[in-house]
């Protein structure tokens, strides 16, 4: 057995990069063929039992050449593979859009640069496709994944026996069977929608796998909405442990209101004791009331994590950091004016919060509620539920010139923020400048041109307020 850790590694930068996916997250299926005619879907191999080893490369990437001549794939394919215990599947997925085949075998006809033969040596099967990257955000190389027959993906950091064969059991994330008639819902970004706008239409997607040890054959599906009926079916076939019993989509026109959805997979092989209900919303009008429950994870750094609200117009209305580790925040905002509003969360680190968020309205509506959003996660809603008009604060505060190329001179009436801090950020948080407010006016002119923050605060104040540098 053969072990190699890969101290290096292959990035690529661009303007827009799509979040890579996090651990434990469901894998996006795909469908592709491999240099050879043979076709492979990822969801069939997964509904088998087995495990799915990903393993993005480029040919002109050294880091994935040190890999590719180690052999841990190859070895492991060959143990664990078809031809062995038959508990993983690999492939190895060429993922740049300008190599073609002749790469992969370091033929003459290559368009780019390969490092060698790809092909010598190895016994799964290799693809050439650059498409299938982007469902999963991989923007390095070598980029190793794992897919458990339960749809998750985790990322491999070591390429190694060992860590291939532990990962199953890796902090509870064991795929394991459930005793009986056990239908798993594969998570998807269909659920809990949230909206600015009227819908002309949305589309509900519920692709269901057998994570139980008995065999399904039959079942009502049912999907309801505002407790009425709105389509229902029955569904026969077979679904053995693992595999996939399919995907149930429906169209929603005309969404002017909230819905609540109820999905239901019931009477199960004629038994109607056995049963699989999902709940989600769709959420076009939220409350004039934001809360905010967010817990900071061990690794938050100062500068590194915020909270912003933008208003209808652009303008930040709200920016918080969560500059302690660990640490539970919790923060209510009322909105007076009607409009497309936006929430983020950015993570400097990338790795998204790791712990837990709650975005929710004053009827309990959940507006957001993923903490994996890696580097950043939005949302835009509506707060045109209004009860009452709340009296705004009567703070004038002036930032003038807005554009500037030099200075900013800063005047308000508020007593307190007269005595404040003013801070000026990047877009993405990061703190620039800090001053305080003896001083009216803010050479910027070293910045380069571009949208930044600039902040007010005082104890019990804040104003925030974005400007141009030209």
């Amino acid at each position: 057995m053969r072990k190699i850790v890969l101290l290096a590694i292959v990035m690529l930068f661009s303007i827009n990069i799509k979040s890579q996916i996090s651990d434990g997250e469901y894998a996006p299926d795909f469908t592709t063929t491999d240099i050879n005619g043979v076709e492979h879907n990822l969801y069939d191999l997964l509904s088998e039992g087995k495990s799915v080893v990903l393993d993005f490369f480029t040919t002109w990437c050294d880091p994935c050449w040190d890999l590719h001549e180690s052999h841990v794939l190859t070895d492991l394919f060959e143990h664990y593979g078809p031809n062995g215990s038959n508990d993983f599947f690999v492939l190895g997925i060429e993922s740049d859009e300008n190599t073609n085949i002749e790469c992969l075998n370091d033929l003459p006809d290559c368009d780019y640069r390969t490092v060698g033969d790809w092909t010598e040596g190895v016994n799964y099967p290799m693809i050439n496709d650059h498409n299938i990257k982007s469902a999963y955000g991989v923007y390095y190389y070598p980029t190793v994944f794992i897919v458990t027959p339960d749809r998750k993906v985790f990322e491999l950091k070591e390429y190694n026996y060992n860590a291939l064969q532990n990962l199953l059991a890796w902090q509870g994330h064991e795929a394991k069977l459930e005793e009986g008639l056990r239908p798993k819902l594969i998570e998807n970004d269909n659920l809990n929608q949230v909206f600015c706008h009227h819908q002309f239409r949305s589309n509900l997607r519920f692709p269901l796998y057998n994570g139980g040890t008995e065999t399904i054959y039959s079942a009502d599906v049912i999907l309801k909405v505002n407790d009425e009926i709105y389509e229902e079916s029955h569904w026969n076939g077979q679904a053995n442990p693992w595999e996939s019993i399919g995907v149930f989509e429906y169209e929603l026109l005309s969404i002017i209101e909230n819905k609540n959805i109820e999905f239901s997979f019931k009477n199960i092989n004629g038994k109607p004791d056995e049963v699989l209900s999902i709940e989600s919303d769709i959420i076009i009008k939220t409350g004039q009331t934001l809360n905010i429950k967010v817990k900071s994870d061990l690794n938050t750094l100062k500068d590194q994590t915020s909270i912003r609200i933008s208003d209808p117009h652009g303008t930040f209305i709200f920016y918080e950091e969560l500059d302690q580790v660990n640490k539970e925040y919790n923060f209510s905002l009322d909105f007076n004016e009607v409009g497309c509003y936006e929430f983020s969360i950015f993570d400097g680190g990338g790795d998204g919060i790791l712990t837990e968020i709650e975005v929710s309205d004053n009827f309990g509506n959940i507006i957001y509620n993923n903490s994996k959003f890696n580097y950043q996660g939005e949302v835009q809603f509506n707060p045109s539920l209004i009860t009452s008009i709340i009296e705004p604060l009567e703070v004038t505060v002036s930032i003038v010139p807005n554009p500037t190329s030099h200075f900013l001179t800063i005047q308000t009436t508020d007593e307190k923020l007269k005595t404040g801090n003013v801070k000026i950020r990047a877009l993405d948080g990061k703190l620039i400048l800090e001053q305080n407010m003896m001083h009216d006016f803010i050479d910027v002119s070293y910045l380069n041109p571009g949208l930044y923050i600039v902040e007010i605060s005082s104890n019990s104040q804040r104003f925030v307020q974005r400007f141009l540098k030209l």
